[in-house]
């Protein structure tokens, strides 16, 4: 049936909230069926804003403010700012990543997920690879960051729990995976 078929459609995921979900919450909502949606996403969500200045990188509504501040010459040079979220004081994606995103086509033979995971290459070079491309429900996302956290860490929480065999000692241990799962997320 119709809706059995919707039950089981996954949705591809805002490659900004597989890194940060609790940053990116809202991107978990979108619906992006195709890679194609993923980038129209990230350009609309993450891209650089159309009107900034490229020394301050302060952010204008328009061509006419950023062109009189370019005018007034006042500002310093700046660094830009890293790229992981499109904030309304500065820019996302930096114009050039972001246009060699939009352009990459995908490789004949690709799926569609290994084409999403080049998209996360590109913005998070050497960063782990979430292990799915996908959006999954609340309970899924959280039970992946837990393992992601546990596998990345397991030695260092394991040997803190040997240290001391009490309840006390696990749970602390336990408190803080959950902590360092919250500030990850």
């Amino acid at each position: 049936s119709e809706s059995d078929s919707d039950a089981k459609t996954q949705f591809l995921a805002c490659p900004f909230y597989k890194r940060h979900p609790r940053a990116h919450q809202e991107c978990s909502k979108y619906v992006l069926k195709r890679l194609k949606d993923v980038k129209q996403h990230l350009k609309r969500h993450h891209g650089p804003p159309e009107f900034y200045c490229a020394r301050c990188y302060l952010v204008f509504a328009g061509a006419s403010g950023r062109d009189d501040h370019a005018r007034r010459a006042t500002c310093r040079v700046r660094a830009p700012p890293p790229p992981p979220a499109r904030a309304a004081s500065g820019p996302g994606i930096p114009a050039e990543t972001m246009h060699a995103l939009l352009q990459q086509y995908g490789a004949r033979g690709k799926s569609t997920e290994a084409q999403w995971f080049d998209l996360w290459d590109g913005l998070f070079a050497g960063a782990p690879r979430p292990r799915s491309a996908y959006v999954g429900s609340r309970g899924a996302e959280a039970v992946s960051l837990l393992r992601d956290l546990w596998e990345g860490q397991q030695d260092d929480l394991l040997a803190r729990a040997r240290a001391g065999a009490d309840g006390a000692v696990v749970r602390s241990v336990m408190e803080e995976m959950l902590n360092r799962l919250e500030a990850e997320a």
